[in-house]
């Protein structure tokens, strides 16, 4: 088969597409758990820094924040 045929083509991109979207789906898969993780540490950082125990732009690490939601913070349910 040409290299120029249509079919050629046809196949050469099927080929690519399937191989891109294993490779995408596969890491979004694989990355979920730490998406999960971040979403969770955003909002942790938010809240913090709306109580006043962090000012805005400042980084602590994952571990300090989530220490200082546990001792800090108290989740309180209103009805």
């Amino acid at each position: 088969m040409s290299s120029n045929s249509v079919g050629y083509i046809l196949g050469f991109c099927t080929a690519v597409c399937l191989v891109c979207s294993v490779i995408v789906s596969s890491t979004a898969v694989g990355l979920k758990e730490r998406q999960e993780i971040n979403k969770q540490l955003d909002r942790q950082k938010k809240v913090l820094t709306l109580a006043g125990l962090m000012k805005e732009g400042q980084s602590f690490s994952a571990e300090k924040i989530q220490q200082l939601f546990q001792r800090r913070i108290r989740p309180v349910v209103i009805d």
